[in-house]
């Protein structure tokens, strides 16, 4: 499966006489298989026929496909070509996750501080929401457009977009969360204290029901340990008028707790039930301890860094094969009739099943039988996984670099030998 297709490769497998799977529409999977020829043609061609192509002269299906191989070599600058011209494209293909080819190239653009155009795609992917999608990512976007708007220097306008968002919906956490984080960015620490202030006091009347307590105190902790910094450049433009408005806006009282938040609360404290999962922010250090941002470093693979309700990071990978997820399925059923109730969140299905070296062992005869590469199976023992171009983007990049070191190890020793 390729990052921005909205299908899995086990449903690119179906009989064109199948019916479309759960999730998928009749156009979609009509779409599917007029598109997985050119698939096919475009990968069999080599890295200097890919170079060569006319990008001008691709669909967007095909412009993806491109960007993929053009990432695959390193060459970024043609990456980036490719998937600005799906975003400036009038054709809208089903089977494209438009989301996040737009969400790529204004990350890249924001990378490289290119904040002119990073807002021109950001309004580009806010009517392609609205447009094909119902707006479901409005606020979401409206809140990437702010950001965008501060960390270009335009304090006028990223303010006033976030003042909008909180007029529209006082009590998301995120807009003060999001808002915080950006001001801390520019160097406007004092209104950065007033948003996370406003974030924890919704977090402790709604039971943190996103679980963000935790690093919120966190960094309203070290932002105040700031305060006593000399002023940044964004803090010396803004008027005194302008700070005086912000800090009613962040301290106001509350309107009222809309009446589905007020049940969804009294729930949580009832039950002592709190969301158990909830993922790591874009702008956090990514977990996998490259020392990058996540946005800029596991964002958009296959899976998501999660924090758990002990404050635990985990690696959260969703389950694409349908008949894995019949499986399950089967298996809860087995457990509902065994116990008399659903399974919790943690409990396993699996019942009894062999330890971690009699899977291995059962994994490497299968793969000695198979005739596998010796590096592979090396690689595998070494490392406790297989890498294979189905799972590659559900591993982090240290993980990919660990199966490739195993097997340069392998051939190294094999070369010295001989």
């Amino acid at each position: 499966m390729l990052k921005y297709q909205k299908m899995t490769d086990s449903v690119k497998e179906l009989p064109g006489s199948a019916a479309p799977p759960p999730g998928m529409s009749l156009d979609e999977f009509e779409a599917m298989f007029r598109e997985i020829d050119k698939e096919k043609a475009l990968l069999k061609l080599t890295d200097e026929q890919v170079l060569e192509l006319d990008l001008t002269r691709l669909d967007d299906w095909e412009l993806v496909l491109a960007a993929e191989r053009f990432k695959a070599m390193g060459r970024d600058e043609l990456w980036l070509e490719a998937l600005e011209r799906v975003c400036r494209s009038a054709e809208h293909n089903v089977m494209i996750w438009y989301g996040d080819v737009y969400t790529d190239v204004v990350d890249d653009l924001r990378y490289h501080r290119d904040y002119e155009q990073a807002i021109y795609y950001q309004k580009l992917a806010i009517q392609e929401d609205l447009n094909y999608c119902g707006g479901v990512n409005l606020v979401n976007n409206q809140r990437e457009l702010a950001e965008l708007y501060l960390e270009k220097g335009d304090l006028e306008e990223g303010l006033r977009l976030f003042e909008r968002l909180i007029e529209q919906d006082s009590w998301d956490i995120y807009h003060y969360n999001n808002l915080a984080l950006t001001l801390r960015d520019i160097g406007l620490k004092e209104m950065g204290v007033l948003a996370a202030s406003r974030a924890i006091e919704i977090a402790r009347v709604t039971k943190d029901p996103e679980h963000l307590l935790p690093q919120l105190t966190k960094f309203l902790d070290e932002a105040k340990a700031r305060i006593g910094a000399p002023g940044s450049e964004a803090e010396m433009q803004l008027a005194s008028a302008t700070r005086r408005h912000w800090h009613d806006v962040l301290t106001r009282p509350l309107p009222q707790m809309p009446h589905t938040m007020r049940e969804k609360a009294q729930h949580i404290a009832s039950t002592n039930v709190r969301a158990s999962r909830t993922k790591v922010g874009r702008n956090e250090p990514c977990p996998c301890g490259s020392g990058k941002k996540y946005k800029k470093c596991c964002w958009g693979k296959r899976f998501d860094w999660v924090i758990d309700e002990k404050g635990n990071i985990c690696r959260e990978v969703p389950i694409d094969d349908p008949e894995m997820m019949a499986a399950l399925h089967r298996m809860a059923d087995e457990f509902r009739k065994e116990h008399g109730r659903d399974p919790g969140p943690d409990e396993p299905l699996f019942g009894d099943i062999a330890g971690d070296q009699a899977i291995e062992d059962m994994m490497t005869d299968i793969m000695e039988r198979a005739g596998s590469d010796p590096a592979f199976i090396y690689a595998f023992k070494k490392t406790g996984r297989i890498v294979t171009r189905q799972n590659k983007d559900k591993l982090t990049d240290a993980e990919l670099r660990e199966w490739q070191a195993a097997i340069e190890e392998y051939r190294a020793s094999r070369y010295s030998a001989s």
